[in-house]
């Protein structure tokens, strides 16, 4: 694989996908979406952070504070534009890959491609470098208008919260990935662009709207009937009965954190939330995980969390969302490299 070829053709690809009409139009959406939750993120910071000033600022925390209580992050900014960039973000991912290859095809270009001194691997490497990084300008430009109205606002992020911005942002790129390589392998499959894209979106709402409400069911099933609280059931009830019930949670609980977890882990939209909330509110993770909620003096506004500490316990998410893109890009690399171009 000689990378001169390879960027020759990742450029052609970035130059065609965005002088093309289905993608301006896609971007236009993702901008605008960007740029009103962005400006709504703004406001909603401003409210928390007066609120933290005006009423929390200088309270000595002994113990677990409300949420409400917490050190806003500038990242509060970025919530809103979470929506946007879950269903809209994913057709963008989709509407950069979907027709890379199948449009080769019906415009019958493949093969005079590679009657060229080219390699097929380094044919479907420059695509996808190509792709990769137009969504990468996309995303670093929402991101960009983002951080603007931040600064216009008045607000300049400390270094860790800008580290907290690179890390979001990355993540953000990786989940756009794992969409751009689902339509991807299905241009590779597929002979016309319009067949792939509806395989696209057919498997987009499906790990979207299915899986989740799917495997809520099976939790449910799974985990039981949940056991009644002992208060329900008498005024003062016995101290066996309240450790059974304790015993009986825990139970309950644990088998509905296990098939949560399988059924999120193939959901590219659950696995980013996750994240997402960790890396926004990485105080409210780490208390709403209970795990050193109740050590005295654990949250002080005075300093920063452990992000390897809240970033422990998302590690199946993580895997999750990478494993994703090298699937999909797997099976595109696989089909592409034994296609018949006849």
């Amino acid at each position: 694989m000689e990378s001169r070829r390879v960027l020759i053709i990742a450029e052609k690809e970035f130059a065609d996908t965005i002088s093309g009409g289905k993608f301006l139009l896609v971007l236009a959406i993702f901008l605008i979406l960007g740029i009103t939750g962005a400006s709504q993120g703004v406001q909603n910071y401003n409210t928390a952070l007066e609120h933290y000033t005006t009423d929390i600022q200088g309270t000595d925390f002994q113990g677990t504070p409300f949420f409400t209580d917490l050190r806003p992050t500038v990242l509060e900014i970025f919530r809103p534009m979470g929506t946007g960039l879950v269903i809209i973000g994913a057709i963008l991912g989709i509407a950069v890959g979907f027709d890379l290859i199948s449009r080769e095809k019906e415009d019958h270009t493949l093969k005079i491609l590679l009657s060229n001194p080219v390699y097929r691997d380094e044919v479907i490497t420059g695509k996808v470098l190509g792709g990769v990084v137009t969504l990468a300008i996309t995303l670093g430009a929402v991101y960009g208008i983002a951080i603007a109205l931040l600064l216009i606002s008045g607000h300049v992020p400390s270094t860790w919260e800008l580290g907290l911005i690179l890390i979001f942002g990355g993540f953000s790129l990786l989940y756009l990935v794992g969409y751009f390589a689902i339509g991807l392998a299905m241009s590779t499959i597929s002979d016309r662009s319009g067949m792939a894209l509806m395989y696209a979106l057919v498997i987009f709402l499906f790990i979207s709207f299915i899986i989740p409400p799917v495997g809520t069911v099976v939790e449910e099933a799974f985990a039981g009937e949940k056991p009644l609280d002992p208060y329900a059931i008498y005024d003062e009830p016995m101290e066996e009965d309240l450790i059974s019930y304790e015993a009986a949670s825990q139970i309950y609980e644990n088998k509905r954190n296990i098939m949560g977890s399988l059924f999120g882990f193939f959901s590219l939209q659950h696995n980013y939330n996750e994240i997402s909330i960790a890396v926004i509110s990485p105080w409210r993770s780490l208390l709403y995980s209970g795990d050193h909620s109740d050590e005295p003096g654990f949250y002080s506004p005075d300093r920063n969390p452990d992000m390897w500490e809240v970033f422990g316990g998302l590690w199946h998410n993580v895997i999750a969302l990478i494993l994703a893109p090298v699937a999909f890009f797997g099976l595109a690399y696989v089909k592409f490299l034994r296609l018949d171009i006849r």
